[in-house]
């Protein structure tokens, strides 16, 4: 992954713990340390580093033993920004598991941009906002290598679920960077963006916008909760889980399913997922408890041990019904002080059936 300054930027940066500083700007941020600075009366350490922000730009991080006066880039109220640094618009969800794995706290998102806050509580921001003629076309086309015309689709996909009462913005926004059509077969391309199931081959289908968006939004997510998901199928719906910054661990049933999958979601910028050859049914519990669980094809009756793996306060998303024409999607939520597990059927669906000896 590659960062690039939005506008030029040559600044110092006062911080109280230079090793810290430069594990969140050089480890977590990437910039490469260019030069580094001893103390002048021979003391041991450093006492400035200079981090490279492009070919003729840098940052200085200076030692200091106590903070100038609060500034309104360390308010945490404030929305401002101290500067901005460019990631590409794929890379965003890998970029949100870099910096979770880092202990990095995103401390806002913006549809362009995710905000995060040094060890001093400078903010800092990591943008693909099309104003950057490097990454948007200066007419605002694309520059991510989707042309206008995917773009427009892609726009009246999540219009239209704004439009059938999808309403949380964060699913929203990862409907708009996750392409539907790199998940399905070629000769489904034409389609993808049609509120409908595609078949993806060994008897599977995509399921349509409406429905992923539906349970997606069910499960109220927050960035660093950990999914399992049962059902990796073509990836796209974990692709959305990436977007939204959670920890997942998708397990699927079909070894050839599974082997595309990873490879479609590697090529689309998705990394940090865990995902496994198995019996969805039964979970995934050297991993449990999970905080959410999302079920991609419908059993009989809920598995006992997807509900034993749901953490205290957690929600599943199932489909599920004896006939297989007739089946509820169903929300399940466990009680986080005493266990208690309460359901709710959110809409009738048809839902290809889960396999595996735990699904009987």
């Amino acid at each position: 992954m590659n960062l690039a300054t939005l506008g030029a930027h040559h600044l110092a940066v006062q911080v109280t713990d230079l090793a810290a500083a430069e594990r969140f700007y050089h480890g977590a941020l990437g910039l490469e340390v260019i030069r580094r600075w001893p103390y002048e009366d021979g003391r041991a350490g450093e006492r400035s580093l200079w981090l490279k922000l492009s070919t003729d730009t840098f940052v200085a991080l200076e030692q200091c033993s106590r903070l100038a006066p609060p500034s309104d880039f360390r308010d945490p109220q404030a929305r401002l920004h101290l500067f901005a640094l460019r990631i590409s618009a794929h890379e965003r969800a890998a970029w949100e598991a870099k910096l979770q794995q880092a202990g990095v706290t995103i401390v806002h998102r913006s549809r362009w941009t995710l905000y995060v806050r040094d060890p001093d509580g400078n903010r800092i921001g990591l943008s693909h906002h099309p104003h950057d003629e490097a990454e948007a076309g200066g007419d605002g086309s694309a520059g991510d290598g989707q042309s206008a015309n995917a773009r427009g689709i892609e726009g009246e996909l999540v219009r239209r679920l704004r439009g059938q009462g999808i309403k949380d913005e964060r699913v929203l926004a990862a409907f708009e960077r996750v392409k539907r059509e790199a998940f399905v077969p070629e000769t489904a391309r034409p389609h993808a963006n049609e509120d409908r199931p595609l078949d993806i081959g060994f008897g599977q289908t995509i399921s349509q916008p409406y429905i992923v968006a539906l349970m997606t939004a069910a499960l109220q997510l927050s960035p660093g909760q950990r999914v399992l998901e049962v059902g990796t199928g073509s990836g796209y719906q974990t692709a959305l889980l990436a977007a939204l910054g959670v920890q997942i661990f998708s397990v699927e049933i079909v070894p050839e399913l599974a082997r595309k999958a990873a490879e479609t979601l590697r090529a689309q910028g998705f990394s940090g997922i865990a995902l496994q050859v198995a019996d969805g049914a039964r979970g995934w519990p050297e991993h449990a408890p999970f905080d959410a669980i999302l079920v991609a094809a419908a059993p009989k009756t809920v598995p006992p041990a997807l509900l034993e793996q749901l953490a205290p306060g957690g929600r599943l998303a199932i489909p599920a019904g004896e006939d297989p024409m007739n089946q509820e999607l169903q929300l399940w939520t466990k009680d986080a002080a005493t266990g208690a597990l309460e359901r709710r059927v959110l809409a009738q669906v048809r839902f290809v059936p889960l396999t595996g000896v735990g699904a009987q």
